[in-house]
């Protein structure tokens, strides 16, 4: 009896033991994670997309774990990126688009709408262009970027007291994000000096300029030709190609973390 009375309480702790896996396990096991794909942010610019690209992509990945595909070449326009940008919409289906142009009038799908063209022109067909570029992405949050005046535009608005083009064409940008759902971010203020003008050499604060902020507390926001980020002259290689801007560019930096601000409020 003492021998059959073991035998069965052994079988009854492990008849115990059974009973309390199967009733726990499938609790407190780990559930199965699957991964989810971060679709990748669209970029859709000119040279002033070229320079802000890998600080935009730094915010991107640093913020959101996504990644950033840059569309984004010297003297282009909305319309040289209508195909691509179709492709990209099947491809990404991305949830943000950024999208940045100045207002060029260069290449040949640009100067198609005629030669010599008023400044009310280029406005108008870079707002065109623009629209039919945010029509691939019906899902997609739309950032439109507004830019800042040239130095140039800045020196000319002083003297004669005139709205310049870049400030029609930002105007245009604002009101094409209204009628279409969209979002505006002007990154001038970024470019410009407290009383709202735009110059070369701005004052800096470790805590928005981070590592770019010297102890001069002075950056360079703006090329030599007064339009552009780099703070430094481009240059032309052997190709005819130029040539990527070689230091940090805090105005790039500055755009950058504007367009972050848009995405993430």
């Amino acid at each position: 009896m003492p021998a059959l009375h073991l035998r069965f309480a052994r079988a009854s702790v492990l008849l115990a033991c059974i009973i309390t896996f199967c009733a726990v396990s499938p609790v407190t096991a780990t559930p199965l994670v699957v991964a989810t794909k971060t679709p990748p942010v669209l970029l859709y610019g000119d040279s002033i997309g070229v320079e802000i690209s890998s600080y935009l992509a730094g915010n991107l990945q640093t913020t959101l774990n996504a990644r950033l595909v840059t569309r984004a070449f010297f003297g282009y326009n909305a319309c040289d990126w209508l195909d691509q940008a179709k492709l990209d919409a099947q491809k990404y289906a991305p949830k943000y688009v950024v999208i940045m142009f100045a207002g060029n009038y260069l290449t040949p799908c640009m100067t198609a709408f005629g030669a010599s063209p008023s400044p009310a022109k280029i406005t108008r067909v870079t707002t065109q262009q623009i629209e039919r570029l945010i029509n691939y992405f019906p899902n997609s949050t739309i950032i439109l970027t507004g830019f800042a005046r040239s130095i140039d535009q800045e020196l000319i608005r002083q003297q004669t007291h005139s709205v310049t083009f870049t400030d029609v064409l930002n105007q245009s940008l604002f009101k094409l994000a209204r009628r279409t759902n969209n979002s505006y971010v002007s990154v001038a203020r970024s470019l410009y000096n407290s009383a709202g003008k735009a110059k070369r050499f701005l004052s800096c604060t470790k805590s928005s300029d981070g590592n770019l902020c010297p102890r001069s507390h002075k950056i360079t926001v703006r090329s030599p030709d007064g339009l552009h980020l780099c703070p430094v002259e481009y240059t032309i290689n052997e190709s005819g190609v130029i040539t990527p801007c070689q230091i940090p560019i805090p105005g790039a930096a500055r755009v950058a973390a504007d367009i972050m601000r848009a995405i993430t409020r």
